[in-house]
């Protein structure tokens, strides 16, 4: 597996996470805490 194959797929699941979290906390008003 290439670097940047790697580096694209982890940003994609960071990326992934955060829009997953970001809508968790704005439906949940904010449960979990910030990091």
């Amino acid at each position: 597996m290439t670097t940047w194959l790697l580096l694209a797929l982890l940003s994609a699941l960071f990326l992934g996470l955060y829009d997953v979290a970001k809508k968790a906390s704005l439906n949940a008003n904010a449960v979990l805490p910030v990091l």
